[in-house]
């Protein structure tokens, strides 16, 4: 569970306008059991300031906004990622927007690997990770189903040929709870927690036939303390562990923290960078679950 606040300034973000939204939003913004909370600023009613009380409600905002208050979105975005303060709400907009950012690239996502550096004190509790220059780029790249191939693929070099055939494209995308899933036995796709108050709240791309999990962690800090909780589970269920922490902007001189008892949850971990471009491209591109029809129970 998190709490996300902001103020939105400058964009005809009044009380009443966001209050209206909620209202005609009406059970869907009822994810957890905290109230999303719209107050107006004492001092300018020009100015709200919103708390969500999940994930699930910020982007259910953010969908019901529209392709020119999206591109609002995207620069509230860059002004929160510049001031330094500001980058808690910044990471949050970009972990709501992060499905429609990686499948509406076309072409390969290139993922920089991430190698031990150091550890942090004397009784080796914390490790350092930071991006190795001299391992090779792998390339992630995502494939519009129904054109008799996977729909996804690592490599270590972006097949050209491919990428041009490229089109925006659909891959599975499931919400879910964790106790539903019986891993091994659910398909390949992306699956995003249908609750943001689940303890394991990181969305991840299910590989079936190799068995394997990209876990992906948003950060726009330049250090990220990782979140075992995010896939320690998906390790107990023998799944193999590809880690990638998204950025907004750090590349070299980014640091990933990792407890000493974690170092042996991911198999192998990676540096991913989005964007003010990959945002904008993302604008349009529209995202909608799937009903998981495999899960152990319905809910």
């Amino acid at each position: 569970m998190f709490e996300f606040k902001c103020a939105l300034t400058g964009i005809g973000s009044t009380h009443e306008m966001f209050r209206r939204l909620f209202d005609s939003m009406g059970p869907e913004t009822l994810l957890s059991h905290l109230a999303t909370v719209v107050r107006a600023n004492k001092a300018d009613r020009q100015e709200s300031i919103i708390r969500f009380a999940s994930r699930r409600v910020l982007d259910s905002l953010l969908d019901s906004l529209g392709g020119m208050a999206e591109g609002m979105v995207i620069e509230t975005y860059l002004t929160f990622f510049m001031a330094g303060t500001l980058r808690g709400p910044a990471g949050q907009i970009l972990e709501c927007r992060l499905p429609r950012i990686l499948f509406s690239r076309k072409g390969a996502w290139p993922l920089l690997q991430l190698a031990h550096r150091r550890v942090t004190n004397k009784n080796k509790t914390t490790h350092h990770w930071r991006v190795d220059p001299n391992k090779p780029e792998r390339y992630l790249t995502f494939f519009p189903t129904g054109n008799h191939c996977p729909p996804m693929s690592l490599s270590d070099t972006p097949d050209e040929a491919s990428l041009r055939a490229l089109r925006p494209h659909n891959i599975p995308f499931y919400e879910y709870r964790q106790s539903d899933l019986d891993i091994p036995h659910i398909p390949t796709g992306y699956y995003q927690p249908a609750h943001g108050s689940q303890a394991a709240f990181d969305g991840f791309l299910y590989d079936q036939p190799q068995n394997r999990a990209i876990v992906f962690q948003c950060t726009t800090a330049k250090r990220h303390d990782t979140k075992a909780a995010g896939f320690d589970w998906l390790r107990e269920a023998g799944v193999e562990i590809w880690f990638v922490v998204v950025h907004g902007g750090q590349d070299l001189d980014m640091v990933v923290a990792e407890a000493a008892q974690w170092g042996t949850l991911a198999d192998h971990r990676f540096s991913l960078k989005v964007t003010a471009d990959d945002l904008r491209e993302a604008i349009n591109f529209k995202l909608k679950p799937q009903c998981p029809s495999f899960l152990k129970r319905v809910t």
